[in-house]
Order: C-alpha cells, then sequence, then structure tokens
C-alpha cells in the first residue's frame, strides 16, 4: 500500500489539483458516452470539474437539446503543475479562445498573430483550420511552461474551478467513485437526469 502511495506521490508531483489543505481531489468529466476514454482534442483533453459543474454540463446539453440518453462522470486526479489561469471561453472557438490568451497577458497578439493570422482571419476559419490553430497557441502555452489551463467556469459551475490538461499522462483514472459519490454518476445526478429526460 505504501509503494502505491509512493508511486502516486510521484506521478503527481507538485500538481495544484488539490484541495485547500494541499490534499489531492478528484475532479469529473461529464460524458454520455458510456465507454468513454479520455482523448486529446485541440491540442487539450478534457475539461474537469467537481460533480456539481460536471453535472451541469450534462443538464445544460440536455436543455440545448442534445440527445442525452445516459449521462455519465468519469472521475480522475490531475496532475497539472503550472497551469493558465484564464476566464472562461469558447474552448473551442478560435477567436474567443485567442482573445482569452492574450487577455491573460502571457502571450501578445504579435506572437498568435505569427501563428494565426490576422485578428480578422480568426473569425473566418474553416473548422478544420479551427482545430489546427486552437493546437498551434496550445502549443505556444506549453512552449512558455504552461500544463494546462485552469479557468472559472461561469457557465455551468457558477464559478467554480475546471481543469483542462495539455497531455493524457497528466490524467489518472480513479480506480473507484470517490468517497463523496455512491458510483460514477451520484444519486443527485441521477434524480437531476431523469428529471430532464
Amino acid at each position: 500500500m505504501a509503494r502505491r502511495q509512493d508511486e502516486f506521490d510521484s506521478w503527481f508531483g507538485h500538481s495544484v489539483v488539490t484541495d485547500d489543505l494541499g490534499n489531492p481531489i478528484f475532479v469529473a468529466h461529464a460524458t454520455d458516452d458510456p465507454t468513454f476514454v479520455p482523448a486529446l482534442r485541440y491540442g487539450m483533453g478534457p475539461h474537469f470539474s467537481d460533480e456539481e459543474t460536471a453535472t451541469n454540463r450534462l443538464i445544460q446539453r440536455a436543455e440545448d437539446g442534445d440527445e442525452v440518453d445516459e449521462g455519465s462522470l468519469y472521475w480522475a486526479h490531475l496532475r497539472i503543475e503550472r497551469p493558465l489561469r484564464m476566464r472562461d471561453v469558447h474552448f473551442d472557438e478560435l477567436c474567443t479562445f485567442i482573445e482569452g490568451v492574450v487577455d491573460t497577458g502571457v502571450i501578445s497578439e504579435c506572437e498568435v498573430r505569427a501563428c494565426c493570422g490576422s485578428r480578422e482571419s480568426w473569425y473566418r476559419v474553416s473548422s478544420q483550420q479551427n482545430a489546427a490553430l486552437i493546437s498551434q497557441v496550445v502549443r505556444l502555452l506549453r512552449d512558455g511552461g504552461f500544463d494546462g489551463i485552469a479557468y472559472e467556469n461561469y457557465i455551468e459551475g457558477g464559478g467554480s474551478l475546471t481543469w483542462i490538461p495539455f497531455t493524457l499522462d497528466q490524467i489518472l483514472e480513479a480506480p473507484e467513485s470517490p468517497p463523496a459519490s455512491d458510483s460514477p454518476i451520484s444519486s443527485r445526478t441521477a434524480a437531476v437526469m431523469i428529471d430532464i429526460v
């Protein structure tokens, strides 16, 4: 048991995905895929947050008309040691993502224009160009020493932190549900989802 803890501590390193006392916390990714496996999209991993925020994501998708037959939460620990802290933006839209990153001051608009073109062009890219250019901005962030993003999620979480790792090896799936939940989808989440669907 001590060996497992040592291995976890070595993997977790100086991650800031902790509680106020510095203890690692479980975070959740909302999904309607029962066989969910984390994958990179736009050079970033999935978004992870507390249970309430993740649950609200499923609710919002159902209210927006997305077909959400059966939602579940994928629980994990994250190793994010140096996140870029930024405002909540549409992370899959080039224009809002770039504006959010530039607002932090860690990358200038000139640096972004060098890899992504003019501000006007950010609004007129194809979906394929959108994905490639967002990935280039993430690469700039990684080159600057950042290993993820932390943002105050006002869309689903009322301002609670949501985390985005940049690589898959920063995600360690929880071997079982966190102690605070009965199952990968808590009774609260299940009750809310039944009401919506």
